[in-house]
């Protein structure tokens, strides 16, 4: 089987020997997907190439080198072009393309608002029609304050609402924005060390284990309030180290208490994180879960927290990062959005 690419920009194919390098990264919510394409310029793309056209991005595998179809491959990436960054140098001329996904508007719009009389799932559907998204939002029934939110971005609104309603919300390549409760993700492959892994890296740390978590919920009447520690961890860590959450399924004090408890016991587990480099495959995707197999203690089901697909002359490979604990709301995700200058390829 050969890797192959196949991009359009604004509905017109690019040929796919005209791309040299292909970076498309996969995270956590709080944070836009994003396509890296370096191009072969000697044709002047970039005369044509714009910032805001919409680029379709699929990845895979085919039998034939040169005899394939598009359908062939999956449909990994939707988004629009953010920068267009033409070369001419001594190796030739290439131009290179920054996108991110249709979640990008979302990111960038900072906002000052409140809205009167509205549930969480509402306004979820306000802003995705807002900039022509489909919405899949699971209906939710608190009204919410009228000054929740000052002086955040569409998104950080969004990502907030989401997590006191115990959902997620992201934006798919088909153009449309999911406000939902968070099911558990499938196991979408097995890695096994000397067999299919070309580079693994792990940590055991003790960063992001809380000994203390507080459940709250407001309504417009009261507090509602649970707390959970464990005594033990806090004597240890010689500190208490509290991790608060706002979940609008808590309806009394009790609740609040139980779903304390029951975070305590993820949140107060040791973070192993992985670093792995293994060969390339499009079902690995954010938040889906791996199984890791011939690491010795290290071994184990993880959560993938970023994948970054790498295509070019080397062939296709993913790198993954993994953790062992599920991340237990929006903020845990990574935040740093996406840099140019961290840009990698």
């Amino acid at each position: 089987m050969i890797p192959r690419v196949y991009v359009t920009v604004d509905g017109v194919p690019v040929k796919w020997h005209d791309v040299n390098e292909a970076v498309w990264e996969s995270t956590l919510y709080l944070a836009a997907d994003s396509l890296e394409l370096q191009l072969n310029n000697r044709e002047k793309l970039s005369d044509w190439l714009r910032k805001r056209q919409e680029v379709l991005f699929r990845l895979g595998y085919v039998k034939g080198g040169s005899a394939w179809r598009a359908d062939e491959l999956v449909f990994c990436f939707g988004g629009r072009i953010d920068a267009v960054r033409p070369k001419f140098g001594d190796q030739g001329e290439t131009v290179r393309l920054f996108c991110r996904d249709y979640s990008a508007p979302l990111i960038d719009t900072a906002y000052s608002v409140a809205w009167a009389e509205r549930t969480a799932s509402q306004i979820a559907e306000l802003l995705a029609a807002k900039y022509g998204l489909a919405c899949e939002a699971v209906a939710t029934t608190d009204i919410l304050e009228r000054d929740l939110f000052r002086d955040a971005t569409e998104w950080e609104i969004l990502q907030e609402l989401a997590e006191r309603e115990g959902y997620v919300c992201y934006v798919k390549k088909e153009k449309k924005l999911v406000f939902r409760p968070r099911a558990e993700e499938e196991i979408v492959a097995r890695f096994v060390w000397r067999a299919n892994v070309v580079d693994a890296e792990f940590d055991d740390s003790s960063v992001g284990v809380y000994n203390k978590v507080t459940v709250r919920h407001w309504t417009r009447k009261q507090k509602i309030e649970g707390s959970a520690r464990d005594d033990a961890l806090i004597d240890a860590m010689g500190c208490v180290k509290e991790r608060i959450v706002y979940d609008a399924r808590v309806r009394t004090p009790a609740q609040a208490q139980e779903e304390a408890r029951r975070r305590l016991k993820e949140l107060a587990r040791p973070v192993v994180t992985a670093e792995l480099v293994v060969v390339g495959d499009p079902a690995l995707v954010a938040e889906k879960r791996v199984e890791l197999a011939g690491f010795g203690r290290f071994s184990g089901v993880y959560y993938i927290e970023r994948a970054r697909h790498r295509y070019g002359v080397q062939g296709y490979t993913t790198e993954l990062s993994l953790t062992n604990v599920r991340p237990a709301d929006a903020h845990q995700y990574r935040q740093d959005l996406y840099a140019y200058g961290e840009a990698k390829m």
